[in-house]
């Protein structure tokens, strides 16, 4: 996807990006913070240490889990692509949610 500023943003490239509010709201991911941290039944390391700071539909998966109803994890990582450290994050989260 590029923006109003010319920069590329791919899953196979590498791009500075600079207003991180911006790109959220572009992709529509809602910041991570406050109350939702809490109701997690444990903090990750990442969501501890602000690596992962943003989320799409957290509440549902929440709610779910507060209630002990079943959920779906979905992750985008591309099974014939190499595994990398940003597929291992990846990893880690989808774990952490089936856990």
């Amino acid at each position: 996807m590029m923006d109003r500023e010319g920069i590329v943003l791919d899953p196979w490239g590498t791009s500075h990006v600079k207003d991180y509010r911006r790109l959220m709201e572009q992709f529509g991911i809602e910041p991570l913070e406050g109350e939702l941290i809490e109701r997690l039944p444990y903090k990750h390391r990442l969501v501890r240490r602000r690596i992962i700071f943003g989320h799409r539909d957290l509440e549902m998966i929440l709610r779910a889990i507060e209630e002990g109803e079943e959920y779906a994890v979905m992750t985008g990582i591309k099974p014939s692509g190499e595994f990398h450290l940003g597929t291992k994050l990846t990893s880690e989260e989808f774990i952490y949610f089936l856990s």
